[in-house]
């Protein structure tokens, strides 16, 4: 008969064996100036191996995936800790993790040592006003701020939030091209402040609002934005509630806008009557841009629909390729 302590023993030596493996084979993939753990089933003792091998590293880390992954505050912790000693990093993707305050808080005490971090990615992260309010003051006490990219998407987001990272992106530290907010939690008065912050923005590029409900005042909040702004060359609406006319209100400034290039409306409640005049506005009017996506909507016969839109988007295109030549 076997000895039950003997069969414990074994146990736990084979599941330190399993660990030890586990620790080596992280240790091993820790090299290189990119790091990639998507997806990889990471779990606090996982990140807690990868802090160790990163701050052991005297080589320059560069980018660092860790998205997608059961990484809690402990782990989030500890990789902050490792993070003071790459200060060189310039790509952080850290979204959809099980984060909550405590871990989140840490790691933006360390924000303000990353200097030269370009990307940062938090979208899925339980990131709410109160943690959205501590992240856009470390960007603003930054020494320099090099942040370019900033996902925020599937957060908590509400309008206090949105109106500290305004007030951020708004100062002269903070020049940030691309910003993600799909699927959070602001109503009207933060879709009027991102309207606003459009009108002077000189610096963003590529704004992602899906996912949010944007009623007709916020349309029309947009549109005003828009009529200001030649800077936006990518708007994402999709699932936003936008019925004809409340998009009317987006087509009135197409009319006037010359910067954006690219629009996403894709499932809303937008029918024929509306997307006849949308092809009009961008046959006459809109020199500018060059792509759509307006799948899922109430358009009768949309492939004939489509293949006008994209002819005339085309048609856009190749003058503005001409022009540049």
């Amino acid at each position: 008969m076997e000895d039950p302590q003997k069969e414990l023993e074994q146990c736990q030596k084979e599941i330190e064996a399993a660990i030890e493996m586990r620790r080596q084979n992280l240790e091993r993939l820790c090299q290189g100036k990119k790091v990639d753990f998507n997806a990889s089933e990471l779990d606090d003792l996982d990140a807690l191996c990868i802090a160790i091998s990163l701050i052991r590293r005297e080589d320059t880390l560069e980018s660092l995936y860790l998205g997608s992954n059961s990484i809690k505050d402990e782990g989030l912790e500890a990789l902050s800790s490792a993070l003071f000693k790459h200060i060189e990093i310039k790509e952080l993707y850290l979204g959809s993790n099980n984060f909550q305050e405590p871990g989140l808080q840490a790691f933006i005490n360390t924000i303000t040592e990353l200097i030269n971090l370009k990307v940062l990615s938090l979208g899925l992260s339980h990131i709410n006003d109160t943690i959205c309010t501590s992240l856009s003051g470390a960007l603003i006490s930054m020494n320099q701020c090099s942040l370019q990219s900033l996902y925020l998407n599937g957060n908590e987001i509400g309008d206090e939030g949105l109106l500290s990272l305004i007030v951020a992106m708004n100062s002269d530290k903070v020049h940030i091209n691309t910003l993600h907010l799909g699927d959070n939690e602001f109503t009207t008065v933060g879709v009027k402040l991102i309207a606003d912050f459009l009108e002077t923005d000189k610096d963003l590029c590529r704004l992602y609002l899906n996912d949010n409900q944007i009623d007709l005042e916020g349309c029309s909040d947009i549109s005003d934005g828009l009529c200001m702004n030649n800077t936006l060359k990518f708007l994402c609406l999709g699932n936003c509630g936008l019925n004809d006319e409340s998009f009317k209100h987006i087509l009135s400034s197409l009319s006037v806008n010359r910067g954006l290039e690219t629009l996403h409306v894709w499932n809303n409640s937008i029918s024929d009557l509306t997307a006849e005049m949308l092809l009009e506005v961008v046959e006459k009017y809109n020199p500018t841009l060059k792509e759509m996506l307006i799948f899922g909507n109430q358009i009768d016969n949309f492939d004939r629909f489509s293949t006008f839109l994209n002819s005339l988007l085309k048609s856009s295109r190749e003058s503005t390729s001409i022009s540049e030549d």
